[in-house]
This record gives structure tokens, C-alpha cells and sequence, in this order.
């Protein structure tokens, strides 16, 4: 692992669990409808920073964990999950659509990204089901939270990923997924 390796996961971590901690989760109804800010990250942080943002979504949502009041095996599952959402689709995202132009790049994008936000879901809802069961009730809402949160998520992590990659990739910080790093 390079130097930049990990000072990209360090400022990785870094902003995942400050914002975890400090804006997350902004309620619009309570039980059912959050901003989870740090949501936002699992589609950007591997298309920016790669496999050492991964690595810091894990290491932050652990950090932010603790500070919520979750402990032991529920932060690991949570974080798992979380680092999974954003890992998947670290390698299977196509290089053009993580930097996209056209309409179809957006929907290659989403489609890439979805299978990793299902699959780091489905683990972090199976922890809570596991080891928080009196958390279950959540489970009734938790469709329509998804579904809200997918939206809102894709969108800010779109307008974030078209404002924000030109100046990573001009400071040489732009880590680029694996179809790009494999060129």
C-alpha cells in the first residue's frame, strides 16, 4: 500500500464518520424518512478513491457507530455492509459511466451501482434482524425508505460526481474505478 493509499483512506474515513456524526441522519419523518448523508459516499468514494475509500467507509462507519451508540457486532455488520455498497461497484462499474456524459452512462452507472447497495443492504439489514431484533419494526417502513434513499442518494452522488471529479482529477487525487485503473 502507497503513502497516497492511505492518506486517501485516512481523509476517507475521516469525512464518512464526520458527517456520520455530525449531519447524519437529518429526519424529514421520523421512522420512515432519513437524509442518511453518509449514503452518498457509497456510490462516490469508490469512483474517486477507489479500493483505500472502501476502506474508509469501513473504518469511518465504525467510528461513526460508536458515537450513535452502536457497538460490537452491529457496527461491524453495519460498516460490512456499508464498505460492501461502495466496494461491488468499485469493480463493476464501467470507466465511462463513472465519469458520465450521456443518459445511457447515467443508467449503466445506476445499474452498476444497485446490485452493491442491495447486496451491503441486505447485510446490514440481516445484522440488525440478528443482533437489534426489538429494531424490527423498522422493517415495515424500510421499503420506502430505500427507495427514497436510493433516489436522493444517486442524485446528489450524480451532481457531486460531475461538480467535484474534475478537480480531484487535477490535484492527482482521483483514484478511478477498476475498469479505469486496469487501462
Amino acid at each position: 500500500m502507497r503513502a497516497k493509499d492511505v492518506a486517501i483512506a485516512a481523509i476517507s474515513t475521516s469525512i464518512f464518520a464526520m458527517t456520520m456524526i455530525i449531519v447524519s441522519p437529518l429526519v424529514i419523518v421520523p421512522g420512515a424518512i432519513i437524509f442518511y448523508i453518509p449514503a452518498a459516499w457509497q456510490l462516490l468514494w469508490p469512483i474517486w478513491f477507489g479500493i483505500p475509500g472502501c476502506f474508509g467507509i469501513f473504518i469511518g462507519n465504525l467510528i461513526g457507530c460508536y458515537f450513535k451508540g452502536v457497538y460490537g457486532i452491529s457496527a461491524l455488520i453495519e460498516a460490512l455492509g456499508n464498505s460492501l455498497s461502495g466496494l461491488i461497484p468499485y469493480f463493476t462499474i464501467p470507466s465511462k459511466a463513472a465519469n458520465p456524459k450521456t443518459k445511457k452512462d447515467v443508467l449503466i452507472l445506476f445499474l452498476t451501482f444497485l446490485p452493491g447497495k442491495a447486496i451491503g443492504t441486505l447485510i446490514t439489514v440481516s445484522g440488525y434482524l440478528l443482533f437489534m431484533p426489538w429494531q424490527t419494526a423498522f422493517l415495515y417502513v424500510y421499503p420506502a425508505y430505500m427507495t427514497f434513499d436510493l433516489i436522493w442518494q444517486f442524485t446528489v452522488g450524480l451532481l457531486l460526481l460531475k461538480t467535484i471529479t474534475p478537480i480531484l482529477r487535477q490535484i492527482g487525487v482521483y483514484y478511478g474505478v477498476y475498469a479505469e485503473r486496469k487501462r
